[in-house]
């Protein structure tokens, strides 16, 4: 028991040994918010021709559970939830920050099947927050970071 706490003690020593010797960031960083934020997208989605709502308000087509999401994750279909938000009447895509682009495949219903195509960036060294630069809707595009609105409106 000895021979493993003098083990245990030494690996300890070195660890800490090795962090002071790494070489400091240019740019300090503080502590990071423990919090998560929502990163993603919100989409309202349209009726190409007449502009109404597809899931929300009186008359709307389609029922909120029809509109299905998926990636294709090694080459197997992986499900992604849409968050509802029923008084905004819109739809909260989350983007995993990790990639450059999503591609996310869309189907409403038994309706041909869409893709959207988010890009996205890392903003700063310190806390980097998810952008997102641009999005396309079937090869269209319908947000930059320069003009896109708030919510995104898809036409289907």
């Amino acid at each position: 028991m000895n021979k493993a706490h003098t083990y245990f003690t030494a690996l300890i020593f070195l660890s800490a040994m090795a962090c002071n010797k790494q070489s400091k960031p240019t740019i300090p960083c503080g502590a990071c918010p423990l919090y998560l934020v929502r990163q993603g997208i919100t989409v309202k989605i349209v009726d190409k021709t007449t502009g109404d709502d597809l899931f929300f308000g009186n008359g709307a087509p389609y029922k909120t559970s029809q509109l299905k999401l998926y990636q294709l994750i090694n080459g197997k279909p992986d499900s992604i939830f849409a968050d509802v938000d029923t008084g905004a009447r819109d739809f909260f895509i989350g983007v995993n920050p990790v990639n450059n682009a999503e591609t996310i495949n869309m189907q409403i219903a038994n309706l041909s099947e869409d893709n959207l195509v988010i890009q996205t960036s890392l903003s700063g060294p310190c806390c980097p927050q998810l952008v997102i630069n641009s999005v396309f809707f079937d090869g269209t595009l319908v947000y930059s970071k320069s003009n896109g609105p708030q919510v995104i409106v898809l036409k289907k």
